[in-house]
């Protein structure tokens, strides 16, 4: 913070300099104030970009994509108003799990100015739950780590019931999978992909190639899908804010036989992994789960 001591006769000239203060002194002689000016502007505190906290910047994308605030929620999620690129009507995703459709005027444009958009002709592109439902079952939402950028994942809600899976997909550096896979424990590699922060997917193109990529994959054995650890269940669990002892969690992961490079001269080792939390009696066969998935994958492509 700048402080300046300033004096100033006591000149209508003068006053009318300092009118923008935050504050001045009472102590003064006479005919002479002592000023302290305070700078009203926000630019002094700004933190610049390029600055080491993943959060600052992962804010930044977001304003300047968006075009919105699109603020944090209490259970990691953001509140973005949003226009489904089907029906064309507006609809606002209130956090990771609650969702507001069929806004009137005074609803929008009471969304519209907690987020901050002015311009409701330019609101950004996502399927509303409505249409979402109707062509994949459920509404979708995609992430990705904002830190290492290595890991993003794919939930999805179901329109009928409290359902939820998670779709993880994880890229490493080839020799550092091939350790874990050397050790026989791959566990531990999820479980610190699971640990990291995750937002909002904004790039169109990253969720086509994540999308495309995932549409190729084979089929996996059975013997190569390996049951979660009960401590990856449970972190999955406290970060989607599921109901306890309301859903039953199954998940599996495996380490298809294909590779990707996500830049140019690297070559990366991926580990999938399928989460779902269903009610405790629903049929559960992680390979029927896994074609689902592909099909899913196949419709979103289409759709975005």
């Amino acid at each position: 913070m700048r402080l300046s001591h300033t004096y100033r006769r006591n000149t209508p000239d003068a006053i009318a300099e300092h009118r923008g203060c935050l504050g001045w002194s009472p102590f003064h002689k006479k005919g002479v104030h002592i000023t302290m000016t305070i700078p009203l502007s926000d630019a002094v505190f700004k933190v610049p970009r390029g600055y080491d906290d993943p959060w600052q910047r992962q804010q930044d994308q977001m304003h300047s994509v968006l075009q919105q605030l699109a603020p944090l929620t209490p259970d990691g999620g953001r509140h973005v108003l949003w226009r489904c690129p089907l029906c064309h009507q507006p609809w606002v995703e209130k956090n990771r799990s609650s969702v507001q459709e069929h806004l009137s005027p005074e609803q929008l444009a009471a969304h519209a100015f907690h987020v901050g958009i002015e311009d409701l002709e330019r609101l950004p592109a996502w399927l509303c739950p409505t249409c979402s439902s109707r062509e994949v079952g459920g509404r979708f939402r995609v992430e990705r780590d904002i830190t290492s950028q290595g890991y993003s994942r794919f939930v999805w809600h179901a329109a009928t019931s409290e359902e939820v899976q998670i779709f993880h997909v994880m890229m490493f550096e080839a020799h550092v999978l091939a350790q874990a896979w050397g050790r026989g424990d791959l566990s531990g590699v999820h479980r610190a992909s699971m640990h990291s922060p995750t937002d909002l997917l904004l790039s169109r193109a990253y969720t086509h190639l994540l999308l495309h990529m995932l549409m190729r994959l084979p089929q996996p054995e059975t013997h190569a899908m390996r049951p979660l650890d009960v401590t990856a269940l449970a972190l999955e669990a406290r970060r989607m804010w599921l109901p306890p002892n309301e859903l039953h969690l199954r998940g599996y992961f495996w380490h298809p036989a294909s590779s990707v490079e996500p830049e140019e001269g690297r070559e990366d080792d991926l580990l999938l992994a399928l989460v779902s939390a269903s009610p405790p009696f629903a049929e559960h066969d992680p390979l029927a789960l896994v074609a689902i998935w592909q099909h899913r994958f196949e419709r979103l492509a289409r759709l975005l």
